[in-house]
């Protein structure tokens, strides 16, 4: 909250050092852990509690992302992903991060992804998204948005 208070538009809190923001004792007293990516991956646990990361092709960069879906779309046995999101609930001064609408991503094998499709048409906070499939039919996807009507979508 003081961080808050002392810079109310991002570029004035962007030009403070960190002994602008903090005091020395603060700064001196800190620990420090490196940041090596901030980007959307795949976690790859190898089943003895070892993790390998994949970063996930650029439409998954554009915004944050709240609603993932993992499922075979092309038959192959492989997992692939359909995501979403977005966040508006920043200060307005802030902005706000909206530019999903929606990426379906297959699996190639050798934890290589390829955008199938981007921008469902989704619009708005995506908070989850749900496979239903009816038996001996085709599957929907229903896409559940904050404060908006679900969305539902029928593979093609």
């Amino acid at each position: 909250p003081l961080l808050k208070k002392q810079n109310l538009r991002n570029n004035v809190y962007a030009s403070r050092s960190m002994t602008d923001l903090f005091s020395e004792e603060k700064v001196r007293s800190s620990r420090v852990r490196p940041v090596t990516s901030a980007a959307s991956v795949v976690a790859w646990g190898n089943g003895k509690g070892n993790f390998s990361v994949t970063d996930l092709p650029d439409p998954a960069q554009f915004s944050s992302i709240a609603a993932v879906l993992i499922t075979d779309l092309n038959k192959d046995q492989q997992p692939d992903l359909v995501i979403s999101g977005n966040e508006f609930d920043f200060q307005p001064q802030l902005g706000r991060l909206d530019a999903s609408e929606g990426t379906i991503m297959i699996n190639e094998g050798k934890r290589q992804w390829r955008v199938e499709k981007e921008g469902l048409g989704l619009k708005g906070m995506v908070r989850e998204v749900i496979s239903i499939r009816r038996t001996g039919k085709e599957t929907y996807y229903l896409f559940l948005i904050n404060q908006e009507a679900p969305q539902l979508y029928v593979k093609q």
